[in-house]
């Protein structure tokens, strides 16, 4: 009897989406989509303050496929911009995998599926909606059509499209870092100092020289020859060094923007929350059973979501200016950043920890420079000239200084050797912690499912429905954060010297 049942509703369902619309001139209305008009079936029915629209007509209008998953008991729509699913007698519906909630449910009206106006403002394809009671019009103006409109179509011109990469951000900043024209500048300024060093030897180093048979202007040109190779190595490799922190400092920020923006989602869902408490605190003292006390903390509670909301919000222009002041662009420019984080194990365990160390430290560039330190010193000591003055301070004392570089390009390697493995430990506690949490949210999906099955059948409150939701978004913005530092950590596992 129940499969009957299911099978007779499954045959109404795909008669609503699959029989070709008839007119009917007294119940028809319109709906204009960026100025172009459509005859829709019925017109909008005002339910308790709601009006409902025939799903077929208006997103065909919309350019969306229709299609009805008899599997499933719901209806796919989907275009270039999005993919949907509605299910009738629900108040659910997924828009590119996130849940709207509907203010009333999809349902069946007149042999069609009819869903709230309310969706409609929900989805980020759609900009405005309106609708004139006098003429029955339902007016849709798409994203798209309102950033041409607004002189803002970026379709054709990628140097000025909102749609921004990682890589794209990268490139933008490579071409109008100050500082990497900077390091090309010491760069070029190392060669001619070089140079015009090495014409004194013919751009080599002088034989025999040692100690005190040296002169003065010999041993001064020797020490200026070493430390010119030294600079000219230096400025040759701070510009990939410049790069590397520049493409580290570029990441952190457009992930910090992003940071900002579910901080403001889930400082969004918190005044949801806060709101409904709010309320039913003031109806539960307003009978009675809340004390003033009871009532004064809701209202507070509510105050200081409203606040976290205007913080949260200010934080994310504050963060895109930073984000665009590193680019060097406009720092009004807005750009929507498409790329998000994804947490990807190392591969490292502890024995190719060591073979990584070594290999760090040998790439290093601040122990290359501990060990030029070293290199000079020694040479100072070798061309040490008693009673001279290009020889500063005592022969002791030239020694003391190779004994000092020395030490000093030591503890400068085990600095880094300690660094190097406090990272990798790190990012090992990174990676157990997110296996809990995705543990935690499929636990959490899992409650806000039948939540709002629950709610569906009138067994689950606003209040319940609101704490489930949040659990997931909380979930989600902790494992957004471990997969964020997760990933910079592995660019400073790889590259020390950028962080």
């Amino acid at each position: 009897m129940k499969k009957r049942f299911l099978l007779l509703v499954s045959i109404i369902l795909v008669i609503a989406l699959s029989v070709p619309t008839v007119w009917a001139a007294d119940n028809s209305g319109m709906i204009v989509v960026d100025g172009k008009e459509y005859v829709i079936s019925q017109k909008p029915v005002n339910m308790n303050g709601t009006l409902m629209v025939p799903l077929r007509d208006v997103f065909e209008a919309l350019g969306a496929d229709v299609a009805w998953d008899a599997e499933k008991s719901l209806v796919l729509l989907s275009s270039d911009q999005y993919n949907m699913e509605v299910k009738p007698n629900s108040y659910f519906a997924v828009y590119n995998d996130e849940t709207i909630k509907m203010s009333v449910k999809a349902q069946i009206m007149d042999g069609k599926i009819v869903i709230p106006l309310d969706l409609l403002k929900q989805m980020k394809a759609i900009k405005l909606v309106n609708y004139d009671v006098s003429t029955y019009k339902v007016m849709i103006t798409t994203s798209k059509a309102y950033a041409q409109k607004d002189g803002k179509d970026t379709t054709e011109d990628d140097n000025t499209s909102n749609s921004l990469t990682y890589q794209q951000a990268l490139e933008i900043a490579l071409e109008n870092s100050y500082d990497l024209k900077q390091a090309k500048i010491s760069l070029e300024q190392s060669e001619d100092n070089r140079d015009d060093t090495g014409k004194k030897f013919g751009y080599s180093y002088p034989t025999g020289v040692s100690g005190a048979n040296t002169d003065n202007d010999l041993y001064a040109t020797v020490i200026g020859l070493n430390k010119a190779d030294i600079a000219l190595e230096t400025a040759k490799k701070q510009i990939g060094i410049t790069e590397e922190k520049l493409s580290y400092n570029v990441l952190m920020n457009y992930y910090e923007v992003l940071k900002k923006i579910n901080n403001y989602e889930l400082s969004k869902l918190s005044l949801q929350k806060a709101k409904f408490e709010r309320d039913i605190m003031d109806i539960k003292y307003r009978t009675g059973l809340a004390s003033s006390f009871e009532k004064k903390q809701a209202e507070k509670s509510y105050k200081d979501a409203e606040l976290n909301l205007q913080i949260a919000e200010k934080s994310i222009s504050d963060q895109q200016l930073a984000f665009n002041n590193l680019l060097e662009v406009d720092k009004n420019r807005e750009f929507e950043l498409v790329d998000q984080p994804k947490l990807e194990k190392s591969e490292m365990d502890e024995k190719m920890l060591e073979q990584h160390v070594a290999r760090m430290i040998s790439d290093s560039i601040t122990v290359w420079l501990a060990e030029q330190n070293v290199k000079i010193a020694e040479l100072n000591e070798k061309l040490y000239v008693y009673n001279s003055s290009s020889s500063t301070g005592t022969y002791k004392s030239a020694q003391l200084d190779v004994d000092k570089a020395k030490y000093s390009a030591k503890q400068t390697k085990s600095d880094l050797a300690d660094n190097i493995r406090s990272i990798y430990y790190s990012i090992k506690q990174i990676e157990d912690q997110y296996e809990i949490y995705q543990q935690n949210l499929v636990t959490a999906q899992d409650t806000l499912e039948l939540t709002r099955l629950k709610y569906d059948q009138g067994m689950a409150t606003d209040s319940q429905l609101l704490d489930a939701e949040y659990n997931v978004a909380q979930i989600k913005k902790l494992l957004f954060e471990e997969s964020v530092n997760h990933e910079l950590k592995k660019i400073v596992l790889a590259k020390p010297w950028v962080g």
